[in-house]
């Protein structure tokens, strides 16, 4: 690992992103196997929670709005659409179920 204390994140993000978003653990599961078994120095959870979401850009979820945008898009096509978030597939009956509780939701925000 390199000197500058904020690449250590961007060097791991692989790891995050198969713990995180493949592998769907828990932050707090993310954080006790990234310490545990790959030697990453200890950081409370709040800190692995900004590091993913705003420097690594993984996030499990998406704003009422993006539901929103998705169920428009998804109701302008003739074929059937996968969603993908993180480049993670999310079935297919939970997408409809953001969809329809965000349905009313602006797409803008």
């Amino acid at each position: 690992m390199s000197g500058n204390p904020h690449s250590i994140w961007k060097e791991n993000r692989d790891l995050f992103h198969r713990l995180y978003l493949q592998e769907n653990h828990s932050m707090e599961q993310v954080k006790v196997i990234a310490e545990r078994d790959h030697n990453f120095p200890p950081h409370e959870k709040p800190t692995y929670e900004t590091k993913l979401r705003d420097e690594l850009k993984l996030r499990k979820n998406l704003k009422p709005g993006e539901w929103a945008a998705i169920g428009q898009h998804m109701r302008s096509q003739s074929t059937k659409c996968a969603v993908f978030i993180c480049g993670v597939r999310r079935d297919d009956k939970q997408v409809k179920r953001y969809i329809s509780r965000y349905r009313k939701t602006r797409a803008s925000g």
